[in-house]
C-alpha cells in the first residue's frame, strides 16, 4: 500500500484537544475483533426493541465502526495511536452521529442488505478519507496564503 505524503499533515484547529491513548485498555480492546463481538452480544436485548433498538445499538457502535472502516486510512498515512485519538476526537460528531459512523452502523444492522453495506461503508470511507485530504491541503494553502481569494478576506476582516 502506497504512503500518502506527510507534507500536509496540517493541524485544522487552534487549540487540538489533548487525547492520551496508550494503544492499551478498553478502547483499543472494543475496537478490535473480539470487542466488535462483545458489544454485539451486549446489544441482544436491544434488538428487543423493534426500530428504535437498532438506532440505539447503531448510535453506540458508531464510533467504533468508523474508527475500524478508517483503519487503512490510518495505516496509509502512517499515524501512530495518539495521532488517531487526536483526529477521531476531533472529528468525533462526525465520526459518531452526524454522518458517516452511525449511518454506517445503522446500514450494516439491516438484515440481509447489511452484507451489501458492509461492501459499501468501505467505498464511503474511502471516500471520505479523500474529503478529508483534499480539507488537509486546503488548510495547509490558507496558513501558508496560497489558497486564492483569502488574502482578500484576511485583509478585510
Amino acid at each position: 500500500m502506497r504512503r500518502l505524503r506527510r507534507q500536509h499533515d496540517v493541524e485544522e484547529w487552534d487549540n487540538p484537544p489533548r487525547v492520551k491513548s496508550s494503544g492499551w485498555g478498553l478502547g483499543a480492546f472494543m475496537s478490535g475483533p473480539i470487542g466488535r463481538m462483545v458489544t454485539s452480544l451486549l446489544m441482544i436485548p436491544l434488538h428487543a426493541i423493534p426500530f428504535a433498538g437498532m438506532a440505539i445499538a447503531a448510535w453506540f457502535k458508531a464510533l467504533g465502526t468508523a474508527r475500524y472502516l478508517h483503519q487503512p486510512y490510518f495505516k496509509a498515512k502512517g499515524m501512530t495511536p495518539e495521532q488517531i485519538a487526536t483526529f477521531i476526537e476531533e472529528r468525533k460528531w462526525d465520526y459518531r452521529c452526524t454522518s458517516f459512523g452511525f449511518a454506517a452502523a445503522l446500514a450494516e444492522r439491516l438484515p440481509i442488505v447489511g452484507l451489501i453495506f458492509s461492501i459499501s461503508n468501505r467505498i464511503g470511507a474511502a471516500m471520505w478519507a479523500h474529503d478529508l485530504e483534499k480539507r488537509q491541503h486546503y488548510v495547509a494553502s490558507v496558513k501558508a496564503g496560497l489558497a486564492p481569494g483569502v488574502e482578500h478576506k484576511l485583509k478585510a476582516t
